[in-house]
């Protein structure tokens, strides 16, 4: 059966089903490239009665012929096919015996070859609609949409233009610390590490600037970016092996194997995600071709799968790899494992907002940048699983939370929008934080100060209190008001957090009339080799916070308690006390007069 497909040029690597029940057949007809030619009623006659399922086996048939005999079938034929291919693992392909002579030498299993098979006919279907201007058409393919990638309204920033431009040189764009961007080289280098930070070598393999090479190419129609993607995804792929993982073996990071800057969760879930916008901007394209997007896909599902093997324990991260795990799930589900993929994640967000959000709706690291992250993750989760009829899988205790979270950060908001840059947070300007707004007043209609953050006061209202005590959280806000001149004095004094929270309790932030005029240091940097932590020690430090120092030495405790909290004059008291040093209790009483 392999020499009479070699024969005939139906390519061995498709594992295609097709070519054991239509060999002889394709041996009479012989059709020689020529364009639109069909497999006649016997033929399909055939195949059916070799696979015992007439119809589908039929449409599988007509796709080897459309993708390796004769070209293109016409796009018709194509579109009602798909329908069909909703179940076949089941139906057809049990029988593991007929596709014993095209296993590949990676031994992928046998699921797997089925899936190839069933995303290619959809795949090409899309991708002929795609390239005839059919935009809606190349969704047809189940109905399944990604919200995050409005194929329909596709937009660039001059940053995206210029980080696609640049990827075309190898100036790839990795962190916005470290700018212009280095160049990896003529031949990739994907372990140059031009500083020892450790973000710098991780958020390599984020590969940001394919997204916007995506964008590029759509806009403009230039088949250069496609192709200098696919050549970098395939190289990315042969120089980025998954071999043996365990991050328990990592040791120290700066002397770590590559594979765990590669193949670390977070970096996978991050590609799991944008691997979606990817497949979407450059379907279309000349170089998506199908043995590109066999590779893509064996990648893909590599990927969901790794993730699933390493779960981080807790926080942010394990929260970053649930949501992704769903957006693969309800984006591909013609893969056998997409179900469990989009349950796991599921479980694993419907357990962890109960954990990682406090009752009065802030998340449990403390860290306002994480508060934000993890609301986008709960929500897009949401967002994905609706738009593709999945909401009923999240209950309504879900959304409260969601929605309560949303609230929190408006709270700790000053009236430019920006949030004080307590722990690891950093700085986000109005406009970047604007489309969020934007979305969550589509999903929150009736929540009226969610309204007014989204249009600028310009409908909706504000929220009706004024100073605000997260007491669980101990973030603890004194307020005059909500318009651009108002005072406000964000205090934070709570529980211990975890890595992102720094050693700050008691520290505060006071906006006034425009200014902040007690800024917090932030973090500047995470990890890496000595020069690079010692940075972030010093911006950690207690002394260089808002807050009571002793012997220039950081906080040796830290469980704050709310003292007095008192808001109901023209005067706003608030007493929070910490067991700060040995011996030595820091307590701090602000009164906030009008």
């Amino acid at each position: 059966k392999v020499n009479a497909s070699r024969e005939h040029r139906v390519p061995v690597h498709v594992h295609d089903l097709a070519v054991v029940a239509v060999v002889h057949r394709q041996r009479k007809h012989r059709y020689k490239g020529v364009e639109h030619q069909r497999l006649d009623a016997a033929a399909l006659h055939f195949a059916g009665k070799a696979l015992g399922q007439q119809e589908q086996a039929a449409h599988i048939v007509a796709y080897e012929a459309h993708v390796h005999a004769v070209g293109r079938l016409a796009l018709e034929d194509l579109r009602n096919a798909v329908p069909h291919f909703s179940g076949l693992y089941d139906k057809v392909f049990q029988k593991n015996e007929m596709l014993g002579a095209f296993q590949r030498p990676q031994h992928v299993g046998v699921h797997l070859l089925a899936q190839r098979i069933i995303f290619h006919v959809r795949i090409h279907t899309d991708r002929i609609s795609a390239r005839s201007g059919n935009v809606p058409a190349a969704r047809r393919r189940t109905g399944v949409v990604c919200p995050e990638a409005n194929l329909a309204d596709i937009t660039i920033t001059p940053d995206e233009q210029r980080w696609a431009d640049e990827a075309m040189h190898h100036r790839f764009f990795v962190h916005k610390g470290y700018q212009p961007s280095y160049f990896y080289g003529d031949d990739i280098d994907w372990e140059y590490w031009p500083v020892k930070d450790n973000e710098l070598r991780w958020q390599l393999h984020r590969m940001k600037w394919w997204v916007p090479m995506g964008k590029a190419y759509r806009l403009s129609g230039d088949e250069r970016y496609a192709a200098e993607w696919c050549a970098e995804y395939l190289d990315w792929m042969r120089k980025n092996p998954l071999t043996a993982y365990d991050e328990g073996k990592a040791g120290n990071w700066t002397q770590a194997e590559n594979v765990y800057f590669a193949w670390r969760p977070l970096e996978v879930s991050d590609r799991l995600e944008f691997k979606i916008h990817q497949f979407l901007y450059f379907l279309p394209a000349e170089a998506f071709s199908g043995d590109f997007l066999l590779h893509f896909l064996d990648n893909y599902h590599r990927h969901a799968e790794h993730i699933t093997r390493h779960f981080s324990a807790k926080g942010n991260h394990l929260l970053f790899q649930a949501q992704r795990l769903i957006f693969a799930g309800v984006f591909f589900p013609e893969f056998r494992d997409a179900a469990r993929w989009r349950a796991t994640g599921v479980g694993i967000l419907n357990r962890e907002i109960g954990e990682q959000v406090y009752d009065d709706g802030m998340q449990y690291e403390l860290d306002l940048h994480y508060h934000h992250e993890s609301i986008d993750i709960f929500f897009k989760a949401l967002r994905m699983m609706d738009a593709n009829g999945h909401r009923g899988e999240f209950p309504a205790a879900y959304l409260a939370t969601v929605e309560r979270m949303i609230d929190a950060y408006i709270d700790c908001s000053f009236p430019d929008y920006t949030t004080p840059l307590f722990s690891d947070n950093r700085f986000r300007e109005r406009e970047e934080l604007m489309p969020y707004y934007r979305a969550w007043a589509e999903v929150f209609p009736a929540n009226a100060a969610i309204r007014w953050m989204a249009t600028e006061g310009r409908e909706g209202t504000a929220p009706e209190h004024l100073s605000q005590a997260l007491r669980t959280s101990g973030f603890y806000v004194l307020r005059s008001g909500w318009d651009a001149d108002a005072t406000v004095m964000v205090l934070k004094a709570g529980p211990q957090g975890f890595w992102h929270c720094q050693p700050d309790n008691g520290t505060f932030e006071l906006w006034h009339r425009g200014r902040n005029f007690f800024p917090d240091s932030g973090c500047y940097v995470y990890a890496g080799d000595k020069e690079v932590t010692d940075q972030r020690n010093w911006f950690r430090q207690t002394q260089v916070h808002n807050t009571l120092t002793l012997d220039g030495r950081n906080l040796e405790h830290t469980d704050s308690k709310c003292l007095r909290w008192e808001t109901d004059d023209a005067t706003h008291i608030v007493t929070v006390g910490n067991p700060s040093y040995e011996g030595l209790t820091h307590r701090r009483t602000v009164w906030f007069v009008d």
